[in-house]
């Protein structure tokens, strides 16, 4: 595993968000592994941090690969994304726009 957390909170403090992780490789035969990067874990009235990022980039096929988890964290005041029609493709790339 290959990983990233943001500190723990304690008390009204937040947690810290999670990193990033960014790996180009040319070949990915032996690694069985998971990569993640989440935020914290929140204790008293604290919020738990954010997720960071891993980026994956197989040089050879040209594969990308981004991953964004917060293993498992909440928060009271972020929800869950409740529709993907912001979603669009431009140049190549894939944006995620809020309308709020």
């Amino acid at each position: 595993m290959i990983a990233i957390e943001g500190g723990n909170g304690s008390g009204d403090a937040g947690a810290g968000a999670g990193g990033r992780i960014g790996v180009y490789l040319r070949d990915n035969s032996t690694f069985i592994g998971r990569f993640y990067s989440s935020g914290g874990a929140a204790s008293g009235t604290g919020e738990s941090g954010g997720p960071g990022t891993a980026f994956i980039f197989h040089v050879g096929h040209q594969h990308r690969t981004l991953i964004v988890d917060n293993n498992k964290l909440t928060s009271n005041r972020v929800g869950k994304v409740a529709s993907y029609e912001g979603i669009f493709q431009l140049h190549g790339n894939f944006v995620v726009a809020c309308n709020e």
